[in-house]
């Protein structure tokens, strides 16, 4: 059953998407949506992807998808560090120096 739920939501989100596609591609009306109104529509649509996706990486949501799910696996490679590049791994590399300077 939940399954079923679940591919249900991801036909019609499918399907929204195709419509959305369809809509900015064809110039069914004569207004074209621009300017200040465009880019906030584009805004909104970006943060309702974003939300979507992350809806389906989090556990207690009815959207949980379990392969949608980036997260490593124990063991695998850069399991238990920070993203290269993230202000986490700049701390990690700064307090190792620091730990091999007191120690060493």
């Amino acid at each position: 059953e939940r399954r079923d739920r679940l591919k249900k939501a991801e036909q019609q989100e499918k399907e929204r998407r195709d419509r959305l596609k369809k809509k900015k591609s064809g110039k069914k009306s004569g207004k074209k949506m621009g300017g200040k109104f465009g880019a906030m529509a584009s805004m909104w649509d970006s943060k309702a992807a974003d939300a979507n996706a992350s809806a389906k990486r989090n556990v207690f949501s009815k959207h949980y998808d379990a392969s949608a799910s980036k997260g490593l696996k124990k063991g695998a490679k850069g399991y238990g560090q920070a993203p290269e590049g993230s202000k986490s791994a700049a701390r990690a590399k700064r307090a190792t120096e620091w730990v091999k300077e007191q120690v060493g």
